[in-house]
């Protein structure tokens, strides 16, 4: 099989991050097989990490303009338009990840793409710590061009048809929206399979952060985020309805910018996993840290080999 491989990204961080960024490039310049191109998109990336980009020759820095909307909603925006314009460049497949992800396994795009097809429509990261089986992520995920071509396109976030009753169905079974749902609808309103790459872990810090998913691909988590509230960890179907109840009492009730203002303790009584952002913010720096100081050590750590 011929594969020619777009990778999309969308970079969001400061000088800070550079690291994570070098680390990024690195595990998928070493551990991918096929003739790739990165698009990455730039515009809420600093200019000294726009430049260490651009003098990659696998990767084309790319910048579409500013828009208002943040989170879920601005990611998908960008990674939509990225998405077009490497179909537009003819590649075959087209894989996601976040600034924060990256594969762990040699020849994953290869292996991925000849299991996409008549088996599978897609291959994806499934959040199984959420309780989010269903959910395609788009923090690893491989989309060959026909599942475009036949069930395209795939709009952004802000333009999927939330009135309609298929998609009405999909979002009911979770709470807010992520950058992944228009291929998630897609797969659900077509019934179609998938391959789902739940968390591996043999081990963990957090039960979130610092992810393994099938083996494939690794995910920090929460990179990019200023505030770092998380869902709970396998919700019960009570704690799910009461934060479907609050996030929609919240939405009609408190203007945008109260929302982020309610008490830590207060979301804590329906979510005791994630509300914490102060152990939250200290998790993540914690196996950032580690993340950085050994990648290899850390993933074996992760995989219960050392």
């Amino acid at each position: 099989m011929t594969v020619q491989l777009g990778i999309v990204v969308v970079c969001v961080g400061g000088e800070d991050d550079r690291p994570l960024l070098e680390l990024h490039l690195d595990f998928i310049r070493r551990l991918t097989d096929v003739r790739y191109t990165i698009y990455a998109g730039v515009d809420r990336l600093a200019a000294p990490l726009v430049e260490l980009l651009a003098q990659d020759p696998s990767v084309r820095p790319l910048t579409f303009g500013a828009i208002p909307e943040r989170d879920s909603l601005e990611h998908s925006h960008y990674l939509t338009l990225l998405t077009e314009r490497a179909l537009a460049d003819g590649v075959t497949h087209v894989a996601h990840l976040h600034m924060d992800s990256f594969p762990v396994r040699p020849g994953w795009a290869r292996e991925l793409a000849e299991e996409c097809g008549a088996a599978c429509a897609l291959a994806g990261v499934a959040a199984s710590e959420l309780g989010q089986e269903g959910r395609p992520r788009v923090s690893g995920m491989l989309v060959p061009r026909t599942f475009y071509d036949t069930y395209g396109p795939v709009v952004s976030l802000a333009a999927v048809p939330r009135n309609e009753p298929d998609y009405r169905a999909y979002s009911r079974q979770f709470v807010g929206e992520d950058s992944g749902d228009p291929y998630g609808y897609l797969l659900a309103r077509h019934n179609l399979p998938w391959r789902r790459l739940v968390r591996s872990n043999a081990r963990e810090d957090h039960y979130l952060l610092g992810g393994l998913y099938g083996d494939v691909f690794f995910h920090l988590g929460a990179a990019s985020r200023p505030v770092r509230r998380f869902p709970p960890k396998r919700p019960s179907r009570t704690q799910f309805r009461g934060l479907q109840w609050l996030r929609r009492t919240g939405r009609r009730l408190l203007p945008e910018g109260l929302r982020e203002r309610v008490p830590d303790a207060l979301r804590g009584l329906l979510n005791p996993d994630g509300a914490n952002v102060q152990a939250n913010n200290d998790a993540f720096a914690q196996i950032r840290e580690r993340l950085l100081t050994d990648p290899e050590g850390y993933l074996a750590y992760l995989r219960g080999v050392t």
